[in-house]
């Protein structure tokens, strides 16, 4: 996190996804309205009053406000009463409309359906050609090509539901920065699309396949060869000299 990741008790548009300021208390896990970052998952936001975080971590007009998961930065993340959307839902959630999926291919959206905020458990498919996440939605198939676009559609129950998409990157990192950039370069999250700066200039393709090891590649394998031949020598030394001290002489 470079920049704070709530302002006021604000979410920025950088922290959309990733971090949450929602203080609503679900009855259940089933009521939870949000997903987590990986979007595997709907889960409550871990936000409580009366944690009183260091100064420099006070995101939110009431001080005493904060997650209680604090290794990332104090920032609230949406990690608790876990519902997965890729297995069986746990206590058996229910389904906020007939569409809802899970399994391997499902993905969490969060969405309002009629007045309320939920969280949906949809089969979805990264589309590598095109840079887009694609949302099967019963016999309906819907088109995410751009971060937090909506998404509006009639269920089957006849409930108005507005989805929201989530980040790209996060749910189909691969799409962007094949590889996280094979170690050869970072991916550049300032551009409209992100993708791979290569630290060889050269270097077009899309995860920086295409550079060589640098210097400090080769130079760490070089190290890493002396040290196994080293190894090898003093596993050598230690034999001999075990068996010069147990008497067995080697004839």
């Amino acid at each position: 996190v470079e920049d704070d990741c709530v302002v006021d008790g604000r979410i920025p548009r950088h922290s959309l996804g990733s971090f949450c300021n929602a203080t609503r208390e679900p009855v259940k896990a089933m009521d939870a309205v949000l997903c987590d970052p990986s979007h595997k998952y709907k889960a409550k936001c871990d936000l409580h009053r009366g944690q009183y975080p260091p100064v420099g971590h006070r995101y939110f007009p009431d001080s005493s406000m904060a997650p209680k998961f604090q290794r990332a930065d104090w920032c609230p993340i949406a990690r608790n009463d876990k519902v997965d959307c890729l297995g069986d839902p746990k206590g058996g959630a229910q389904s906020f409309i007939p569409e809802e999926r899970h399994g391997s291919e499902s993905r969490c959206f969060e969405a309002s359906v009629g007045s309320e905020d939920r969280s949906l458990c949809l089969t979805s498919h990264c589309d590598a050609a095109n840079r887009a996440l694609r949302v099967s939605v019963g016999d309906q198939s819907f088109i995410c090509d751009s971060d937090f676009e909506t998404l509006s559609f009639v269920s089957s129950s006849g409930m108005r539901v507005e989805l929201r998409c989530p980040r790209l990157t996060a749910v189909c990192p691969d799409m962007f920065c094949p590889g996280n950039c094979a170690g050869k370069g970072v991916c550049d999250f300032s551009r409209a699309r992100p993708k791979c700066a290569c630290f060889d200039e050269n270097d077009a393709s899309p995860g920086c396949f295409d550079s060589l090891p640098s210097s400090a590649d080769v130079e760490c394998e070089e190290s890493g060869v002396a040290r196994r031949h080293k190894l090898s020598w003093v596993a050598l030394a230690s034999i001999a000299h075990a068996l010069l001290v147990f008497g067995w002489g080697i004839r």
